[in-house]
């Protein structure tokens, strides 16, 4: 179904455990992560469980949408240097998708600063907008995935991560 390696790919017990392992093997009490708000849950309790420094990072109002300001997420990111930002693509609850080219963006920068970035695309089968083809052109790229919603097989409890094989 997603055309990649089974070395790109591993499964855990949902989306949510798939967001804990991340946090659970690549970071160290003490660092930092920053994530969206408002957001998924559980971006609030894994920053609490693994006592991380938990940098939150608000949407702006803007008329019609809430909005990211990219600009001053970089900024953020740059003046932080967080271990790992976590990113809904699209987010619940704002519905906001952040498109391609700034997503790349982002992503750069998070290279560059040995951040890793977690895109939780848990909606994706209602957008179809995925940074998937970019895991093999970053190495600090992972994708988070659910069963759950556009499937609608919420009781199977099936998520899984699709990164590059030195991080599966």
């Amino acid at each position: 179904y997603e055309k990649i390696s089974s070395k790109s790919i591993i499964f855990s017990h949902g989306s949510d455990g798939c967001i804990k392992n991340i946090f659970e093997a690549f970071l160290n009490k003490d660092q930092k992560v920053i994530t969206l708000s408002p957001t998924f849950a559980m971006y609030d309790i894994y920053p609490k469980i693994f006592n991380l420094k938990h940098i939150k990072f608000n949407y702006e109002s803007s008329k019609n949408t809430p909005y990211l300001n990219l600009d001053k997420l970089i900024k953020k990111i740059r003046l932080e240097k967080p271990k790992l930002l976590c990113i809904a693509n699209p987010n619940s609850p704002t519905g906001t998708i952040i498109g391609r080219v700034k997503l790349i963006k982002l992503i750069k920068v998070c290279y560059k600063l040995k951040c890793n970035i977690l895109i939780d695309e848990a909606y994706y089968g209602f957008c179809k907008e995925t940074s998937k083809n970019l895991v093999k052109k970053f190495n600090n790229i992972f994708i988070v995935r659910s069963l759950s919603k556009a499937w609608g097989l919420a009781g199977l409890r099936l998520g899984y991560i699709i990164s590059n094989k030195k991080n599966i």
